[in-house]
């Protein structure tokens, strides 16, 4: 049985109109995201304070010389150890023993005019008592010999003048400590005029470490450290650290001895200088390293450091507000001591905020808070992602 044209072509338009209806799709349901969140404590934490320092020997003394000469004999190497009296430097002064001489020879001309001129008082002096000359005659004589004795005095001084000079010719160390640079070798003509000392004796017994700290942490210094004067307090302060330019912890402690008490206007920054013992020679003048402080926070509002975040250097935290809607909120820090970040404003105690996971975190964006206790959370973030 075969259907009219119009008929097939009726049947295949209803197939179409059929498969172009769209059928109605359903959209999954986001699950509500899970983020561990910890509450706002606060906690007495004790952190470090880490101050650059420039390290100098408790004696650095220039080497110069006291007469002009060139240098004849260099007795040390740089580096050396030497003691009090060692010879250092000697010096050529064959002009200096010319003049020595030339002096010794004119205490002897003033000895003979001495002489002569007592010979001369001892024979007039009967010829007065016998009113055979007149006294004038006696006293014009006995002139004579003073003037002969106070040029005799002279000459002695002269010569001990010129022979001190040429025992300046052996530069001895006034101390014990190491050679440093040595600035002249042998050849060179020296003098008292030379801005260069010949060379640096440095005792490094014990060696000064010399650091500043700025206005804000001189003061949290000061009441942090038991004490009514300055100085009890700097007598009270605790032992410092120090470490060197490598990151390695010098194994003796220091203790701060003085500070300059006033702050530096050009840098804000106040002075202050610890010892520290060197028995093995281990730190040398002009180390440089990092002076360790002991800094208190009393009662301080701590957050798990790697809970923050920051834009354009603004520090931020994702706070739980009691609709379960996390919010970005902008925070300051005193201190980040370790893991722990110490809220200066922008938080209050009990304040919860996102834990961990941070970095899928959005603002205002509804979420499933867990709960965790601060100590469980410290220390168990990834150091490379948030």
């Amino acid at each position: 049985m075969r259907l009219p044209f119009s008929s097939i072509k009726s049947i295949l338009l209803l197939l179409v109109l059929s498969n172009c209806q769209e059928v109605p799709s359903q959209q999954p349901v986001q699950p509500t995201p899970v983020f561990p969140v910890v509450r706002v404590e606060q906690r007495t934490i004790i952190g470090k304070q880490y101050l650059p320092a420039s390290i100098e020997g408790i004696q650095n003394i220039e080497i110069r010389p006291r007469i002009e000469g060139f240098v004849e004999k260099i007795y040390v190497d740089e580096g050396q150890n030497v003691r009090k009296g060692d010879m250092l430097f000697g010096l050529e002064v064959e002009s200096l023993n010319q003049e020595a001489n030339a002096a010794k020879s004119a205490i002897d001309v003033a000895k003979a005019q001495v002489a002569a001129a007592q010979v001369e008082v001892d024979r007039l002096a009967p010829l007065v008592e016998k009113d055979i000359i007149s006294i004038v005659q006696l006293e014009t004589a006995k002139a004579n010999l003073a003037s002969a004795q106070s040029q005799l005095l002279q000459a002695k001084s002269s010569y001990r003048s010129i022979q001190n000079n040429v025992n300046y010719q052996n530069i001895t160390s006034p101390v014990n400590g190491v050679v440093g640079k040595i600035n002249f070798r042998q050849g060179s003509l020296v003098g008292r005029a030379e801005t260069a000392p010949l060379t640096t004796i440095s005792n490094i017994r014990n060696v000064y470490a010399y650091f500043s700290m700025n206005e804000k942490n001189y003061f949290q210094f000061l009441n942090e450290t038991p004490g009514r004067t300055l100085k009890e307090k700097l007598k009270n302060a605790p032992d410092v650290i120090l470490t060197l330019a490598d990151e390695s912890e010098y194994p003796h402690r220091g203790k701060i001895q003085t500070t300059t008490g006033q702050i530096d206007p050009a840098t804000g920054a106040i002075s202050f200088r610890a010892i520290f013992p060197n028995p093995d020679a281990y730190l040398s003048n002009g180390n440089s390293g990092q002076v360790i402080l002991p800094v208190t926070y009393q009662n301080a509002l701590v957050i798990p450091a790697q809970s923050s975040y920051e834009i354009q250097g603004v520090t931020h935290v994702y706070q739980l507000g009691n609709d379960s809607l996390i919010r970005a909120k902008v925070i300051s820090s005193e201190d980040v001591i370790g893991q722990i970040m110490i809220v200066r404003e922008g938080l209050q105690v009990a304040d919860k905020i996102v834990a961990q996971g941070i970095i899928n975190a959005r603002n205002g964006v509804k979420v499933h808070p867990q709960e965790q206790p601060l100590d469980s959370i410290i220390g168990s973030f990834d150091q490379v992602f948030k």
